[in-house]
């Protein structure tokens, strides 16, 4: 529930607890994971995620659609829970200690990333690997930026009625606003 706790409210510099907490799932590949995959779904998928990344440890595969949604294919993820995670895990990173903002900043890239937002995205992951240049996610992100790939859903276009209520005014009202 703290994934979900966070990103349906404001972030809250005095929540040193949930801060906190946030900040060491962040920390591990297999929640913060669980955390992208909620907020790009809905609290039933990151359920889902999360049995999925337990049975992993056992040696069983990820389900493929819950793999696809961090590959970024799928279903259109919903622009306002990946926004609100983003600012999660920005406040998270500046909360924290140098040393432990790698994995804040990675998932604040991937969110980026996902929003179709390349360049944030690579700022995020480049003070991410700056601090630890191995950082998976990190180099990930990178990769994906520096071969110019956006999120398959960046290029889905809403109907019209939609497209009259992006932010942006540009047509797109989920995946890639404000490009």
């Amino acid at each position: 529930m703290l994934f979900e706790d966070l990103v349906d409210a404001e972030p809250d510099p005095d929540d040193v607890p949930r801060l906190a907490g946030m900040l060491w799932a962040l920390q591990r590949p297999a929640l913060r994971d669980v955390a992208l995959t909620q907020w790009a779904t809905d609290l039933p998928t990151g359920d889902r995620a999360l049995d999925a990344q337990l049975a992993f440890l056992d040696g069983d595969p990820i389900d493929e659609d819950l793999a696809e949604t961090l590959l970024g294919e799928g279903e259109v993820p919903d622009v306002r829970r990946l926004t609100r995670g983003l600012d999660v895990c920005r406040h998270v990173a500046a909360a924290a200690p140098p040393a432990l903002r790698p994995g804040p900043l990675a998932a604040a890239a991937w969110l980026s990333w996902a929003l179709g937002r390349s360049t944030h995205a690579g700022t995020y992951a480049a003070h991410a690997r700056a601090i630890d240049d191995e950082h998976g996610l990190a180099g990930i992100v990178l990769a994906l930026v520096a071969g110019q790939r956006l999120p398959e859903w960046a290029f889905r276009r809403e109907p019209p009625v939609a497209a009259a209520t992006s932010p942006a005014g540009t047509g797109w009202s989920r995946g890639c606003p404000g490009r």
